[in-house]
This record gives C-alpha cells, sequence and structure tokens, in this order.
C-alpha cells in the first residue's frame, strides 16, 4: 500500500469516519489501487470529503480558492491546458514559492518544470473551487485574445502571442471541413487548446502560410518567420502537409532576444566547445546529438543550429519518427534536425543518414541510442544572476571547494579562465572570485532568467582527452559563475 494510503487509512479509521470491517470491504476492492478511489466507489465518503480528510492525514492544507484572491502572476505560472488536463491551478505566488490547489496530489508531478523555478506548495480542493478557478483562468484567456481569435483579424499574430501566453513550444493545427482543432505542445505534452470555425481555421492557416512565405496549396512544404514584440523575437518554424480533406500545420516557436541574435554563443557555446561544434557545421555533414534533461536547453540549442543553416541554397527538414525521417530524407536535405529520439530505428536511420553526407542534428532523449556521434553536446540549464551591481563576488569556501572536488579538474578550469581573459593572467587559483546572488526589491530570488550551461565531446580528439573539448558541464558552471553570470550556488545543484 501506498504511504499516503497508509496514512489516509490510519486517519479515517482514528477518527470514526471508517469501521474496520468497511476499511477491509475497500482494501479488497482497491487491490494496487489508490484506496480513496475504492471509498469513493462503495459511496463511503464523498470525494471532496476524501480530499479534506486526505488533506487532514496528510498535513496538507484545504483550500476553497473563492476565499482567495487569484493572483494573475501566480495563475500564469502553470499554462492553462497544463492546469485543464490535470486539475492543478497556482493561486498566490510569494518569495519565490508559488501555493498550488489540486483535486489530487500526484497531478502535482506534471509541475516538473514549475519545481525547477519555484518552491511549490501543494494544497488540496474541492471540485468546485477547482472548477470555477479553471473557468476564470479561461475567462482571462478570452478576454485577452478571444475577440482577435474569433474575428479572424490578425489570427495568426494572435495565435503566436496566445501559445506563448501559454508557455507552448509547438502548435498543432488541424484544419478539416468542418472545425480547426489548435493543440499546444507544452513539454512532451499536447494539449488542447480551442477550436475554430472551418472559416476561420482557413483564415489561419492562410495567414500563418503567407507569414511562412509558403504556397497556399496543400502540399508538404516548410518556411518560418519572425515576430518581435518589445524587444523579443520569437522564431516560428511552419510546417505544412495535407491531411484527412484538409491540412496540418505544425509549428515550432523559439524565443530569443531581438539584441542578442542567434549565434552559438548565445547558448553559452565558448573556447573549446564551441571550436568543436563549428567544425562539424563548418563541414555540413556528420551527427551532432543534443543530449540532457527535459527542459534543459535541447530544443533551444536544435533551434539556434537551425537558424545558423537556414539559408536560401540549403534545404533543412524537421522529423520526429522514422516514417517522417524517411519521407524527409526522399529529398536530400542538406540538413535533417530531429527533436527528442526515443526510437532506436530512428537513431539508427539518422546515422545512416549521417554517414552518407546528411548533417543530422538530433535531440536525443534516451541514453544509448547513438554509439558515436561525430559531436555529443550535452546541456543544463541554471539560473542566471538578475544584476551585476548587486551580485557578490567571493572566493570558493572550503566546503564548495570539497563538493566540487571529484567533478572539477582547477587546472583545466584555471588554464580556461585565463585564454579566455576572464580573469587576470598573473591571477592564483585560489583568489579566483566566483558569483552568489543578492537579492533586490526587484528580483527577490537574485535571479532572472535563465542561461545554458554545455559540455561537448567530439570525435577525433586526443585520447587522453577523454574526447572531450574543453570543460565538463561543472566546469563550464563555474567557468559562468566566475562571469558573473550564474552563481555558485546553481552549479552545485547540478552536483551528483
Amino acid at each position: 500500500m501506498h504511504g499516503d494510503d497508509v496514512l489516509l487509512r490510519d486517519f479515517l479509521v482514528d477518527a470514526g469516519l471508517l469501521s474496520r470491517s468497511q476499511l477491509a470491504d475497500a482494501l479488497q476492492r482497491a487491490g494496487e489501487g489508490p484506496l480513496a478511489l475504492a471509498l469513493s466507489e462503495m459511496g463511503v465518503l464523498g470525494e471532496d470529503d476524501l480530499r479534506r480528510a486526505s488533506a487532514h492525514a496528510l498535513g496538507v492544507p484545504f483550500v476553497t480558492l473563492a476565499r482567495h484572491e487569484l493572483a494573475l502572476d501566480a495563475m500564469l505560472l502553470i499554462p492553462e491546458p497544463l492546469a485543464r488536463a490535470h486539475n492543478v491551478f497556482a493561486y498566490k505566488l510569494a518569495d519565490g514559492a508559488v501555493e498550488v490547489a489540486a483535486l489530487d496530489l500526484a497531478d502535482l508531478g506534471a509541475l516538473a518544470d514549475l519545481k525547477r523555478t519555484h518552491r511549490v506548495l501543494p494544497r488540496l480542493t474541492d471540485a468546485r473551487s477547482m472548477r470555477e478557478a479553471l473557468l476564470h483562468y479561461q475567462k482571462h484567456l478570452k478576454e485577452k485574445f478571444g475577440e482577435l481569435l474569433t474575428t479572424g483579424a490578425h489570427l495568426g499574430e494572435a495565435l503566436i502571442n496566445h501559445a506563448l501566453y501559454s508557455r507552448a513550444g509547438g502548435v498543432h493545427i488541424d484544419a478539416g471541413q468542418m472545425t480547426t482543432l489548435v493543440r499546444y505542445q507544452i513539454g512532451h505534452a499536447m494539449h488542447e487548446a480551442f477550436a475554430l470555425p472551418a472559416q476561420a481555421g482557413k483564415q489561419l492557416v492562410g495567414q500563418l502560410k503567407a507569414l511562412a512565405k509558403l504556397l497556399p496549396v496543400e502540399r508538404a512544404q516548410e518556411g518560418k518567420f519572425k515576430i518581435e514584440k518589445d524587444g523579443q523575437i520569437t522564431n516560428v518554424r511552419v510546417h505544412a502537409m495535407p491531411h484527412k480533406g484538409g491540412e496540418r500545420l505544425h509549428l515550432r516557436l523559439a524565443r530569443g532576444n531581438a539584441a542578442r541574435g542567434y549565434m552559438l554563443e548565445s547558448l553559452g557555446l565558448h573556447g573549446e566547445a564551441l571550436a568543436a561544434v563549428e567544425r562539424v557545421l563548418a563541414r555540413e555533414q556528420g551527427l551532432i546529438t543534443i543530449t540532457g534533461a527535459l527542459g534543459g536547453g535541447k530544443t533551444t540549442a536544435l533551434q539556434t543550429i537551425e537558424d545558423l543553416l537556414l539559408s536560401p541554397h540549403r534545404t533543412v527538414l524537421w522529423a520526429d519518427n522514422a516514417a517522417t525521417a524517411r519521407a524527409a530524407l526522399r529529398h536530400d536535405p542538406h540538413a535533417l534536425f530531429l527533436d527528442d529520439v526515443r526510437d532506436p530505428a530512428l537513431a539508427a536511420l539518422a546515422t545512416a543518414a549521417a554517414r552518407r553526407g546528411v548533417l543530422v542534428v538530433a535531440g536525443v532523449g534516451a541514453d544509448g541510442l547513438f554509439d558515436a556521434p561525430d559531436v555529443e553536446v550535452r546541456v543544463a540549464r541554471v539560473q542566471r544572476l538578475a544584476n551585476d551591481q548587486f551580485r557578490q563576488m567571493q572566493k570558493l569556501s572550503r566546503a564548495e571547494v570539497n563538493a566540487f572536488a571529484e567533478q572539477i579538474t582547477p587546472a583545466r578550469l584555471y588554464d580556461a579562465l585565463k585564454e579566455e581573459k576572464v580573469i587576470e593572467p598573473g591571477a592564483a587559483w585560489k583568489d579566483i572570485m566566483f558569483a552568489h546572488p543578492t537579492p533586490s526589491s526587484g528580483h527577490p530570488t537574485g535571479y532572472f532568467g535563465h542561461i545554458g550551461l554545455q559540455e561537448v565531446h567530439a570525435r577525433g580528439l586526443p585520447a587522453q582527452a577523454g574526447a572531450r573539448a574543453g570543460l565538463n558541464l561543472i566546469e563550464d558552471g563555474l567557468f559562468k559563475a566566475a562571469q558573473g553570470l550564474t552563481s555558485v550556488e546553481e552549479v552545485q545543484k547540478l552536483l551528483i
């Protein structure tokens, strides 16, 4: 029996809400499943009564959301499709902690991205509270984007803004004869966003294809465009194809900064690691893999490399399974991009294509699929320090030195800092200063945004270097802490 079920069982029996005979029947009915579900099916307690009991048993506050002010900045931390799919609602934000109400604490497992940036404080609530809170969320979105989304005026741009507002990385549009279904890709999951009448859907598809400079005909084709707003650029890659009596569009969204542009350096690559990746890109053939945890920056790296390669003289295609990869390769592309490869058949096909002279860039979602890529870029993402003038620069403490001892080679990090002029040539290792966060009124945690870390392994490097080009992931984090871009505390989170 799950630990939560044991706590709930004991509480219900001790409180006199459940007899021993009822408990025995419920346990038999539940088997390996949740005890609460069995009790609800038996009619012993209602679902909301069980949620209140679970809250008492687990030491989790029970909230009625109608009695709380629903903070917009908290609500928007969870994309509306994700909140709706899992019945979770963020309603209060303070000091980097967000209070999240749920109908089932197990559903908080869907908030992995939020947990990387905020302390999530779980709360249980009742079904009516959740229903009304989600309706409030949907009403807010409708008020913000509803008019544009229903009238058709500037529909394509409105859709992109709506998707970005929902923190989507991709948009799937299925335009049929009767209706057009729009779904958002948030992380690895697909969530239904809304449906449009057939005429509005047709207008949406037409506008997006026009923005991407695609032909109005229904055939497989790809294009891209950019939207800039308030100094932020969003790169939109559009893939269109006929589908079931209509047309399907797949949009990939990559957020950037208008001033920074899309360069390998903007990912955080530098020194030997940067040179190793540039060598393969210059050859325009071979296999580059991008590996890392969900939310670690794989998609950003893929889209940045794609942006560098795009030109009128190159054919750059994307695929997400072996069938679409085979179809793409029949068009003799210069480069093939694969997002989140988990299928051995797709990995084998990609490897064969790279050996034939295609440049293949693959995001890898499972270990061991690629034996010997020309370049493997291992990525991670840490919080970026918010303000130059307030961050603290200090020498590593003895405890910090000991914590990093097994993960870094000080001489290698020292040489990189010296060669790239982060420190003065005569500086001693023990005197190097590394950054720590200083909270301010504008940035209570001391952080704002994120920055990427990279570790690059490349074929053809000396064996004694372990085929690594430059620094390992932890060393790269400390390199950027010495630059004042992130903190020693953020790098310590990566230690295993």
